[in-house]
């Protein structure tokens, strides 16, 4: 049985179908994303993650942040709205957010506390001991990170 592959280009889609390229694209930058989200953090991003707790200095925290966030803006797997974890302060403080999109806030939440937005999705990950940290992304998505890097999808 012979197998038949039809290749085309944007350049041939039909009048009654303008959107037939665009489509391609998206499909192509769908599975792209999906692709580089279930690739495993490099041990420093884990690394640096943890730090943010223990950062003292503002200047340094700030440029932890700012690492951070540039180590997900390369590895192309959307866009990160932010990290969510447990929280090492000590008491009242149980879990953390490192907001990227809202220009590096870095929010300490108790028990009694309700977390913005998206990241109410990921507290219960913070929670748990077998993941190091969530990523809260645009589209909805949260992906939990175990401490060796896997994310879990």
């Amino acid at each position: 049985m012979a197998v038949r592959r039809i290749i085309a280009s944007a350049d041939h889609t039909t009048s009654a179908d303008p959107l037939a390229a665009q489509r391609t694209v998206d499909v192509a930058a769908t599975r792209s994303v999906a692709r580089n989200r279930s690739e495993r953090r490099s041990q420093a991003l884990v690394e640096a993650v943890a730090k943010l707790d223990t950062a003292t200095d503002p200047a340094y925290a700030a440029a932890l942040m700012q690492w951070i966030a540039d180590q997900y803006a390369e590895r192309n797997g959307g866009t990160l709205v932010g990290i969510f974890s447990r929280c090492y302060l000590g008491h009242p403080y149980i879990d953390h957010r490192l907001d990227v999109m809202g220009g590096m806030i870095m929010d300490h939440f108790t028990a009694a506390d309700t977390p913005p937005g998206p990241f109410a999705a990921a507290r219960p990950y913070a929670r748990s001991d077998a993941y190091a940290y969530t990523e809260v992304y645009s589209d909805g998505a949260v992906v939990p990170i175990r401490e060796d890097g896997q994310p879990v999808l």
